[in-house]
């Protein structure tokens, strides 16, 4: 589906097959994808931002 592509593509594996139960690290997105308090949700159609290794590394090469 378009959504899991999109996911697939933002975060850099495009073997990877998501699952219902599958995580990925909140700092993959806005404040405005994630709600709830003491369980934190992501909204409908969420997608991650940028991969956060990636973000990682561009601020260690001084791109950021």
């Amino acid at each position: 589906n378009k959504l899991t592509d999109m996911w697939r593509q933002v975060i850099g594996r495009p073997d990877w097959c998501p699952k219902k139960n599958s995580k990925i690290c909140s700092k993959h997105f806005t404040p405005h994808d994630i709600t709830g308090e003491r369980r934190k949700r992501l909204v409908s159609g969420a997608v991650p931002v940028q991969a956060h290794h990636i973000v990682d590394m561009n601020i260690k090469l001084g791109k950021i």
